[in-house]
């Protein structure tokens, strides 16, 4: 070890005796201060603006930030290693010092690992650099999260030794130090891009993904060291230290071709069965160092996990015909199963199956030879393989997929037969979250709440597509949002029989435009004296349909409609605020109405207690008590303004529009939800684009969420994180930015002349 580590110290010596070492490390400096300080810059001017919170400061000041340190190392730090070892061996061989070493009682191995650490400890001085915005930063920000930044350097750290092992093995293939550092920089560019090649090839696409340096860093920047990752920094760096030593020693054995090209793969091999080995599910170990565990499951998604006994199958059927075909590809199965790691962290034994075939799709009305054609164009574009591509009868007597439309759709089924599909949606993102994942996985393990929508007397819809329907928040399958997508079961339900089936565990009552039947609304009443949960939607022109059931609440609506005469919309639009009484449903519907959130509802009747029922009653939304009354008169608001008229009955006052309905019955809670306006959640509200952002869609989510006894959708909140003030002024700024901007690549520049001076004289 003395002698590693007396070559260490000499390589070091040589190395700072030259102007390279000290130009990259003023050049590294200037440059990861300059983007840091002009973040500064950003949050000066912000909070000199009056903005005074900046939730995840420790994230956006050292990744997410433009001129973020760590992303500003991970783009340009390869492009200084072929300077930093070029000369490494090279300079060996040029000087012919290589012999008097040959010479030397020193190994191959001796001088390699000397060499390779006194890049180590360069690399050091690199980190040190990247502790001073920590250290700033320590001084600024409250409460900012160390153990992240911590693991971001490490896998800094170890992305430089990778690349310096990698420099390393290059400058012993030469004695040309130009040649050198650009062999350097195609096999760092080359390993940057091998993770594409060999993609559609079942056993290449496994070797040169892993391989693949691209993005081997990025969970670590996140604040998660994972074993697979660090094992492949190690495990690479490993393998060129030994593929240099080798190199190396051959210089002083006269072994044969056969011999030198069996340690070469021998030491190849080897390392590549390691990282296979180590990089299987079962064998990962995680460390999640973010203040709020981002980079984890939730508990509630982790428990659903630990509820699915046995194994567990998700089987990707993708229609080559659907537009999101793309991720289902095999030269995206990598990239679609990393989608899913943080599944398989907490479930190793989880299998991931892929099914190609065509089909007709929505919208479409192509034969089948018209489709076959289609996907003929697709296996020469995309190189596939047509013997794994099933054809329409083939997938039909394999599942039947017409009730998800033919769509790129997964199946997660377990060992005991139990299966749900899981799907991509038609929004920036496609694929599913956390909370759809979630959502869909325990209902393998909890019945999923029945919504049932009463029918039978023109009530909104939940199968039609029409502007007064509701499919778009409760069946539509790529509507991310919708109830299918979150646990829930909706189904549409007549009780003209006078029955509604027990399993029922949520009932819709829509806005019906007939009287109901004795029988259907004795049934109503039974389902509410058994404790079920419900919602109660009305319109004001059939307010009195609603109330014959409303009465037996203690609640009625209003009649007339709510108004609140405006310049720029209808007088029967009122954008109400949310109360923040609404946080005793959810926590979330509270941190909307802190917000000023607000549901937009078209034509809406107020809501009034007319007696005492035995329910604790919530006002969820609310009127303003000024400039909002029920108008009597005014029918036509397109046309006519209306004026506020006490004497016909008109009451202006702060008018409950939206009311939450709870008491004990028996065992179990009961829930009612009474809107006064049936359109705020239809399909064209939910559409809609107002000058406000309304808050309807996460109403009625949340609306759900409650009736569904938080079962569904699943909660996936986290904690807020802390790290959300930062202390700096004008004038603090502009010193931190002339010291760091310039005083300390310039004391590093004086260093340098200091040293080289000092050099001359001697």
């Amino acid at each position: 070890m003395k002698t590693i580590f007396r070559i260490a110290k000499n390589e070091l010596y040589s190395l700072f005796y030259s102007p390279i070492a000290w130009l990259t490390l003023i050049i590294f400096s200037f440059q990861i201060y300059s983007g840091f300080t002009s973040l500064l810059n950003y949050y000066t001017d912000a909070i000199s603006l009056g903005r005074d919170s900046f939730p995840n400061l420790t994230i956006d000041l050292f990744l997410r930030g433009a001129g973020a340190p760590f992303r500003s190392v991970a783009s340009y730090l390869f492009l200084y290693i072929p300077l930093l070892t070029m000369s490494l061996i090279s300079q060996e061989y040029n000087g012919e010092t290589i012999k008097l070493l040959f010479s030397s009682p020193i190994t191959g191995a001796q001088i390699i690992w000397g060499k390779y650490i006194a890049m180590m400890l360069y690399g050091l001085l690199l980190i040190c650099v990247l502790i001073v915005p920590l250290v700033v930063s320590l001084t600024l920000v409250s409460h900012l999260y160390v153990p992240m930044i911590l693991t971001g350097l490490l896998g800094i750290y170890l992305l430089f030794c990778t690349y310096a092992a990698i420099g390393l093995f290059m400058s012993t293939l030469t004695s040309y130090q130009m040649l050198a550092a650009l062999g350097t920089l195609t096999f760092l560019s080359i390993l940057q891009y091998v993770g594409k090649l060999g993609q559609n090839i079942d056993f290449v696409r496994d070797i040169s993904y892993w391989l693949s340096i691209s993005g081997r860093v990025d969970e670590f920047l996140w604040g998660l060291i994972c074993s697979e990752d660090f094992i492949y920094f190690v495990i690479v760096s490993l393998m060129f230290i030994g593929l240099s030593i080798l190199r190396l020693e051959s210089g002083r054995k006269n072994d044969t071709k056969a011999v030198n090209i069996a340690k070469y793969g021998g030491v190849i091999v080897g390392c590549l069965l390691i990282g296979y080995i180590t990089s299987m599910p079962v064998f990962k170990i995680y460390y999640d160092a973010t203040e709020n565990k981002q980079r984890t499951l939730t508990p509630n998604s982790q428990e659903i996990l630990s509820k699915i006994e046995g194994g567990l199958t998700m089987t990707a059927f993708v229609n080559l015909l659907d537009k999101n075909f793309y991720y289902g590809l095999p030269k995206s199965w990598n990239n679609d199963k990393k989608q899913f790691e943080q599944y398989i962290r907490f479930k190793p034994e989880m299998k991931l199956k892929y099914v190609l075939f065509y089909d007709s799709i929505p919208g479409s009305h192509m034969p089948e030879s018209e489709m076959k054609k289609e996907v003929e164009k697709l296996i020469v574009v995309h190189n596939l393989n047509p013997k794994k591509i099933l054809s329409p009868e083939q997938i039909h007597k394999i599942i039947d997929l017409r009730p998800e439309e033919n769509r790129f759709v997964r199946l997660f089924e377990t060992d005991k037969g139990k299966k749900v599909f899981l799907r991509m949606y038609d929004d920036m993102y496609r694929y599913p979250s956390e909370s759809e994942i979630s959502a869909a996985l325990k209902t393998l393990v909890k019945k999923r709440p029945l919504v049932a929508f009463v029918t039978g007397h023109n009530e909104r819809n939940v199968d039609l597509d029409g502007d007064i329907n509701y499919r778009k928040f409760t069946k539509i399958l790529t509507q991310r949002e919708s109830l299918v997508n979150q646990g829930f079961n909706p189904i549409s339900l007549a009780i003209g029989n006078g029955t509604i089936p027990e399993d029922v565990d949520i009932l819709v009552i829509a806005d019906p435009q007939s009287p109901y039947l004795p029988q259907e609304l004795a049934a109503i009443s039974r389902f509410i004296a058994r404790g079920g949960n419900l919602i109660i939607a009305g319109e004001p022109r059939r307010s009195h349909i609603v109330n014959e059931i409303l009465i037996q609440l203690g609640v009625r609506m209003m009649p007339g409609t709510l108004v609140h005469p405006t310049e720029s919309n209808r007088s029967d639009l009122l954008f109400v605020p949310i109360t923040s009484q609404s946080d005793s449903i959810s926590s979330k519907m509270g941190e909307i109405a802190a917000l000023g959130g607000k549901i937009a509802m078209p034509s809406v009747s107020g809501l009034e207690i007319i007696g005492n029922s035995g329910y604790r009653v919530t006002a969820l939304a609310e009127t303003q008590a000024t400039g909002y009354w029920n108008e009597l008169q005014t029918t036509n608001f397109s046309v006519e303004t209306p004026s506020f008229n006490p004497p016909t009955g008109e009451i202006e006052s702060a008018i409950p529009t939206i009311l939450a309905l709870s008491k004990e019955v028996g065992e179990k809670g009961q829930k009612i939800i009474i809107m006064g306006d049936a359109d705020c959640i239809s399909n064209a509200e939910l559409s809609m684009n107002r000058d406000i952002r309304s808050a309807n869609w996460s109403f009625i989510m949340n609306a759900f969420k409650w009736l569904a006894n938080d079962e569904f959708p699943v909660n996936i909140d986290r904690p807020s994180t802390t790290d959300d003030k930062i202390k700096i002024t004008p004038n603090l700024n502009s010193v931190i930015s002339i010291v760091m901007k310039w005083g300390i690549p310039g004391g590093l520049l004086l260093l340098a002349i200091i040293v080289w001076l000092k050099r001359r004289r001697h």
